[in-house]
């Protein structure tokens, strides 16, 4: 008899301060040496780390409702700071500019700063050989 197994899936990320996580649950299923994927909720992102916001999000994964051996997931999002034009270090806007970030400011004080990024984002699963990181 084989065994079943919920488990979460998941992957950090991160993008100048902006520190967050990939959620994928799935149910397991392994018998001997033979392992499928025969179930996966719905994904979710969460902030870990980091004064942002996410706009803009599109999760989605790749499991048809069949068993299956590889499952990926991703998302598309958007990510804003609120910074000011005297804040030090990871949340000052020059080092928001090396992070990738489009820095815009009206008053010279306060900052936005928007990243989105040009590809989803996201991870590989395999039952068999682990994961995979997408970008």
């Amino acid at each position: 008899m084989g065994t079943r197994q919920e488990r979460n899936l998941y992957r950090d990320f991160y993008q100048g301060p902006a520190k967050f996580r990939l959620n994928q649950p799935v149910t397991l299923y392994s018998s001997g040496s033979f392992r499928s994927i025969t179930g996966a909720g719905k994904a979710t992102l969460n902030k870990t780390g980091g004064d942002f916001s996410f706009s803009g999000v599109s999760l989605r994964n790749t499991w048809k409702g069949q068993e299956s051996v590889k499952i990926q997931t991703d998302a598309m999002f958007t990510i804003t700071i609120k910074t000011k034009g005297g804040a030090a270090g990871d949340y000052s806007p020059e080092k928001l500019r090396k992070a990738g970030y489009n820095v815009s400011t009206s008053d010279r004080i306060n900052y936005t700063a928007v990243f989105s990024p040009s590809n989803r984002i996201g991870f590989i699963y395999d039952v068999y050989n682990g994961y995979t990181t997408v970008k």
